[in-house]
């Protein structure tokens, strides 16, 4: 029995049905307390498969919460069977999904979902979210909770923004601590993710793959040459991109130590017009934005 009020009665029907082979005498053991009382009928033995009803009943002057027992036994048997019964004062009944999948998280990135609360119970709940510390006992400095403590009246709904950050490829755990004011219990959400490394390829069609360069050989003047690609999301979602063209270097004379490397960049771009002919080097590369 929940959310009781004094000055009012409450009947709860139980049922006792006969499972063995054989026919029962069925006893009742009557509650220790005043507030709850038992009302059955004593129809004499139970035959095998039938069953007896008893109603237990009920009543306060005042406001709280009742714990009794009705023990329910057999002539034949020393063993009986305890009823647990209970009657609680109106409180709050808060709900919400035990479990939060945050699936493939990108390292280095962070992740948001949202935990929807809701108050199904009679009276106003203040709600306390706190992420548990690590197995290794740090602080769960990855979890963010927003908010971390409200409160819902009857019916109510929240939605609560769960931040998660990786550093590493990994699968993570973590758990949050759900405590709702003047109840006793504690309940958790646990928080799952898998991280991932986030990258951008590029793969040729011809020569099977990825390739870390690609040689146009000799062009004319005039003439274009293709080559078909493709890029390739290595992660778990889709994100833009981003190409960038870098000049390359050409005739690089390492063993002359008197010229700087600047210096030597310069003498070695030589455009057409100079030179009448250019070997031309990019190098191409590509990321997530």
């Amino acid at each position: 029995m929940i959310d009781i009020e004094p000055n009012q009665s409450y009947e709860v029907t139980v049922t006792v049905r006969n499972i063995s082979k054989r026919v029962r005498r069925i006893k009742f053991v009557k509650p220790k307390t005043n507030k709850f009382r038992i009302d059955y009928e004593a129809k004499g033995p139970v035959a095998a498969g039938l069953a007896v009803t008893m109603n237990v009943i009920f009543e306060t002057d005042n406001e709280g919460d009742f714990h009794d027992v009705v023990e329910i036994g057999c002539e034949d048997s020393k063993e009986t069977y305890k009823l647990l019964i209970h009657a609680t004062k109106p409180a709050a009944d808060i709900q919400f999904e035990p479990l939060a999948n945050f699936k493939f998280v990108p390292v280095g990135s962070t992740k948001h979902e949202e935990i929807e609360f809701k108050n199904e119970g009679l009276v106003t709940g203040n709600v306390t979210l706190e992420a548990m510390p690590e197995s290794n006992g740090k602080r769960a400095s990855d979890l963010t909770i927003e908010p971390s403590s409200f409160g819902l009246m009857p019916g109510e709904r929240k939605r609560v923004k769960v931040g998660l950050t990786t550093h590493e490829t990994d699968f993570i755990m973590r758990l949050i601590q759900v405590k709702v004011e003047d109840q006793d219990r504690v309940r958790n959400i646990e928080v799952t993710a898998t991280s991932v490394e986030h990258s951008l390829s590029i793969v040729f069609e011809e020569g099977g793959g990825q390739k870390s360069s690609l040689n146009f050989g000799t062009l004319y003047m005039g003439e274009r040459r293709e080559y078909p690609a493709f890029l390739v999301n290595n992660g778990p979602k889709a994100v833009p991109f981003n190409f960038k063209f870098l000049p390359g270097l050409r005739n690089l004379n390492e063993d002359d130590s008197n010229k700087s490397t600047t210096s030597q960049a310069e003498e070695a771009l030589i455009s057409p017009a100079a030179a009448g002919k250019e070997q031309t080097e990019r190098v191409l590369t590509t990321e997530p934005l």
